[in-house]
């Protein structure tokens, strides 16, 4: 989709889009292209994507932001709760792929891939204008926990190589 012309439903140009995978249960077997939209009037739409990619073929909810239950997710999907039912958006495959590194290291890398997908602009966005966002942690958090995971991964490296040295010493 390109940026000069925005899918939406509004004659305003959009506040904030995202291209994101819907997806409709837990796991990303049954993802969907589709764009998550702020409209100019305070809504939040996601429209669900054509086979072109430029058409929503479907719209999943269109609703004001007083009507969201809360937003809750992880550092790479929102979950849109609306009423009794919930959306989760993903903002980066390949950050998923990264998280599966795990640990900080998988944490940083991922994070740095979701940096770019606007992400962070939406929780911000969505926490300014008093829609509850829980468990989403803030980018401070997150590289905490990088500096934390790499320090532990540099500590057993430390370990390891003072064993081997170690046992190569009482072998001699």
């Amino acid at each position: 989709m390109n940026n000069d012309t925005p899918l939406t439903t509004e004659k305003a140009p959009a506040l904030l889009q995202a291209n994101v995978d819907y997806l409709p249960g837990i796991t990303i077997k049954d993802a969907q292209s589709a764009l998550l939209e702020w409209s100019a009037d305070n809504r939040i739409k996601l429209f669900i994507l054509g086979e072109d990619g430029a058409t929503a073929s479907d719209v999943l909810f269109d609703v004001a932001l007083n009507e969201i239950t809360e937003v809750k997710g992880s550092i790479i999907m929102l979950t849109f709760v609306i009423g009794d039912k919930t959306f989760n958006t993903q903002f980066s495959t390949t950050a998923t792929m990264k998280l599966g590194i795990g640990g900080g290291i998988g944490l940083g890398a991922a994070y740095k891939d979701v940096k770019s997908t606007g992400i962070l602009l939406w929780i911000d966005k969505l926490r300014a204008n008093n829609v509850k966002v829980a468990g989403i942690r803030d980018a401070n958090w997150i590289a905490k926990a990088s500096l934390v995971g790499a320090a532990i991964c540099i500590g057993i490296a430390l370990l390891a190589t003072f064993i081997i040295v170690l046992v190569a010493v009482l072998n001699n």
